[in-house]
């Protein structure tokens, strides 16, 4: 793995810092990629070396303007994380991910995702299954992924490294 210490490694490292400006309503440090097929999935190293609560790391996203997520990840307080499904109504379903991380060490997660009526995103982390949810994962409009940091507020800041990342059908 690279170090997270090392600016010649090809790395993403996604940086928020307290007192950003807001960019299309969120303080935000991303990179997006074409969720299509609508089966399927992505990999990759991660490694937390600053946190924030209530940070979006890593979602699908309606194309759609007005849309939110069809399913994300949040950090949450404590090191914990929460794996989040929207419906086209907006409202939000939270389910706890049984894992705490810790900071300056990779991570390898895995999603895989299916946008349907009858869907499911399931994350592995370090091979290990630690979220599943089944059910509405589409609101029918086409999709699109999201990797990095969302924050909500910029009173904190956050940095987390992404590397090795693969998308897979």
């Amino acid at each position: 793995m690279p170090s997270p210490t090392d600016p010649s490694q090809n790395v993403f490292n996604a940086i928020v810092n307290a007192g950003d400006p807001s960019i299309s309503s969120g303080y935000r440090s991303e990179q997006n990629w074409d969720q299509t097929p609508t089966e399927g999935g992505c990999e990759y190293d991660i490694m937390f070396l600053k946190t924030y609560d209530q940070s979006l790391i890593w979602q699908i996203h309606g194309n759609t303007d007005g849309t939110s997520g069809v399913t994300s990840i949040w950090m949450a307080s404590n090191n914990k994380l929460q794996l989040i499904t929207s419906d086209e109504n907006h409202n939000n379903k939270y389910f706890p991910v049984d894992w705490t991380f810790a900071l300056n060490k990779w991570y390898h997660f895995r999603h895989e995702v299916f946008l349907s009526a009858s869907g499911y995103h399931r994350l592995f982390i370090d091979k290990k299954l630690v979220a599943s949810v089944n059910g509405k994962m589409n609101d029918s409009r086409g999709a699109y992924g999201k990797i990095g940091i969302n924050q909500f507020d910029n009173r904190g800041s956050s940095s987390i490294l992404y590397d090795n990342f693969t998308i897979f059908k």
